[in-house]
């Protein structure tokens, strides 16, 4: 972790609703095709009834033929990797938000659109035959599992997980592994401050913290009630289908959402002088820190680009600074994101990034060159002239 420039602000505070979420499917059989809500293990009064049909309904789950031309959904048994990659190809398809831009390293990731036809489906089978075949991935998932090796959602040594050597049946996939394929196909932006909000945090590597804060962000996992009144991740259980039907419909609604400031922003107040680095309120290692933890009231930021170095601002007692507009990002009418350069002595010459809202005080011109004075609240503008 990089220490730098010491930093303004007015200390902030974020409450952390935590709601239940969970997932579904077992096994290594292919589902049949069935018609929405017609599944006779599905009682009206299952929690995840509504999910089931939605996600039914779009295709993203389907159910097993039974006797007497009739379906059943086991929305208890638990998924399997092959049928996790499966629903969640689904549901990125159903969105319209497969990446569809081609197999190279420098188109692969540049179009989103709906369903791959076959020969897309085909072409990403061949490319990755060896190690879909090594691995015993059944037939039908081939396409699904190889979408997710093309994009980089799953890794290739993860596929020595999903049958089991002796039955030739998926291997239950879990939670944790879940939620990294999850965030990774959403492709959302990443924080420098992971905030884990779960008793069992600790539990959660740090390389895969950044994405269940991500999801946790966008309200698509967010951990379970336990019976003390607590939330838990529970990263190493696994998933069931009932679970995943309410899953896969989040990953559905948010894949197509347009950028969000209020899921994109983070301020996490701390007990003054308190350690940072804990199992709920982690920093990245790979982030820009400005600041001190001494005497440090809050943390805050603006989630960045994957690939891109998050600016994690820790916040001490409020100051004027001075610096010249470098960067204008228009996030959406009410919202720039701005790049300033900071001016005074030892600050370095590195552009830190500030967000200036419908709340700021500004009598500033706010284009590349203006040199401004300006007070801010974490990352938040409070005044700008």
């Amino acid at each position: 972790m990089k220490q730098r420039i010491k930093k303004s602000v007015i200390a902030a505070v974020i409450a952390a609703a935590v709601i239940t979420g969970g997932m579904p499917l077992s096994g290594g059989v292919p589902e049949a095709a069935a018609l929405p809500a017609r599944f006779t293990d599905v009682a009206a009064s299952h929690w995840a009834n509504g999910d089931i049909d939605f996600a039914a309904q779009k295709g993203i789950v389907n159910g097993y033929e039974a006797a007497g031309g009739t379906y059943v959904f086991y929305p208890e048994n638990q998924v399997s990797y092959e049928e996790a990659a499966t629903m969640l190809y689904r549901a990125l398809a159903a969105a319209g938000r497969l990446r569809t831009g081609g197999t190279s390293d420098e188109d692969k990731t540049q179009a989103v659109g709906g369903e791959l036809t076959e020969e897309q489906k085909n072409a990403l089978i061949e490319k990755h035959s060896e190690e879909l075949i090594t691995a015993n991935i059944a037939e039908w998932a081939k396409a699904y599992v190889a979408y997710g090796l093309e994009y980089n959602i799953i890794e290739p040594d993860e596929l020595s997980h999903f049958v089991n050597a002796n039955t030739k049946l998926g291997n239950p996939a879990p939670r944790l592994k879940v939620a990294v394929w999850t965030a990774k196909a959403l492709d959302k932006q990443v924080s420098g401050v992971y905030y884990l909000p779960f008793t069992d945090a600790s539990q959660i590597d740090d390389a895969s913290a950044k994405y269940v804060d991500m999801l946790y962000r966008h309200g698509i996992m967010k951990g379970s009630w336990q019976p003390d009144g607590t939330v838990a991740f529970q990263p190493a259980s696994g998933v069931k289908r009932s679970e995943f039907a309410a899953i896969s419909n989040r990953v559905f609604n948010n894949a197509g959402t347009a950028y969000d400031i209020s899921k994109e922003m983070y301020n996490y107040k701390i007990e003054p002088g308190a350690k940072i680095e804990s199992d709920k309120l982690r920093i990245a290692s790979e982030s820009t820190v400005i600041g001190s933890e001494t005497g440090c009231g809050a943390v805050s930021g603006i989630s960045a680009k994957i690939g891109d170095v998050p600016q994690v601002f820790l916040v001490g007692s409020p100051e004027v600074l001075t610096g010249t507009i470098k960067s204008t990002e228009n996030i959406n009418e009410d919202i720039i994101k701005i790049g300033v350069q900071i001016s005074e002595k030892g600050m370095g010459r590195e552009i830190l990034y500030y967000i200036l809202d419908k709340d700021t005080e500004s009598t500033a011109k706010i284009t590349n060159g203006t040199k401004v004075t300006f007070i801010a609240d974490g990352v938040r503008l409070i005044e700008i002239k």
